[in-house]
C-alpha cells in the first residue's frame, strides 16, 4: 500500500500542488495569519472557559466591542486574501 501511495498518489497530488493556481492562493491566504490570530486572540478573550469571567466581561460592558473586534477582524480578512491572492498572482 504504501509503495502505491509513494508511486502513483504522490507525484499526482504533487503535480497539482505545484500548478501556479494553487500555489498563489496558498500565498495569498497566507497573508491572512496575522489578522487570524488578532481575531481569535479577541474571541477567545470573549467566549472564555471560565464562566465568571465571561460574566465580569458582560457587567463591564466588554463583551460588545471584543465582538465587534472580532467581527470586524475577520471581515477584514476577505478583504487581505483578496489582496494577497491578486499581488501573488502579478
Amino acid at each position: 500500500m504504501k509503495q502505491f501511495l509513494n508511486d502513483k498518489v504522490v507525484p499526482a497530488i504533487m503535480k497539482f500542488v505545484n500548478t501556479k493556481a494553487i500555489m498563489v492562493l496558498r500565498n495569498g491566504i497566507l497573508y491572512t495569519m496575522p489578522l487570524t490570530i488578532i481575531g481569535s486572540f479577541f474571541l477567545i478573550i470573549a467566549c472564555f472557559p471560565y464562566d465568571p469571567v465571561v460574566e465580569w466581561l458582560g457587567e463591564v460592558e466588554l463583551l460588545g466591542p471584543l465582538f465587534q473586534v472580532t467581527g470586524a477582524t475577520f471581515d477584514i480578512i476577505a478583504i487581505a486574501a483578496v489582496i494577497g491572492i491578486a499581488y501573488e498572482n502579478m
